[in-house]
């Protein structure tokens, strides 16, 4: 219970913050992205498929759900991201059931709404009073959808 009122609290701050964050776009700014990819959890069979979605509230935050790899069925958080040709991004996210998630990465444009992200993702899990953490290395591709 305490989880999920951790969860509503930061869907909260995050959805009265982010208005105030946002500014006249230009009409090329990011609207948000979709990730898929796979994700390697060093000495574990839990490696697999990685996707994530964004949605951006303001020029540099974004609502971001993550999902795959077996780490938990769906964070949900905090992501803040440039806009460039090599855009670094760091997250926060936080799981009803099992943890939070504190994540860097780096996409890098290929095509015009075309990236290739790299990241790194440490999680810290709390369960039947035992606490543990695991990290995940990910790779694939980004879509990003722009506002034209």
């Amino acid at each position: 219970m305490r989880r999920f009122r951790l969860l509503a609290a930061i869907l909260l701050v995050v959805s009265v913050a982010g208005p105030a964050f946002a500014d006249q776009a230009p009409a090329d700014r990011p609207r948000g992205d979709v990730f898929a990819g796979v994700g390697f959890i060093p000495g574990d069979s839990r490696s697999g498929p990685v996707f994530s979605g964004a949605v951006r509230t303001g020029k540099h935050i974004a609502i971001v759900a993550d999902m795959g790899s077996g780490l938990w069925p769906v964070g949900v958080g905090i992501r803040v991201q440039g806009d460039r040709t090599i855009s670094p991004y760091g997250q926060f996210l936080a799981d009803i059931y099992l943890g939070i998630q504190f994540g860097l990465g780096i996409d890098v444009r290929v095509r015009d709404r075309i990236f290739v992200r790299g990241a790194f993702d440490q999680v810290f899990i709390s369960e039947d009073g035992h606490s543990w953490a695991d990290s995940r290395f990910s790779a694939g591709l980004v879509y990003q959808f722009r506002r034209k």
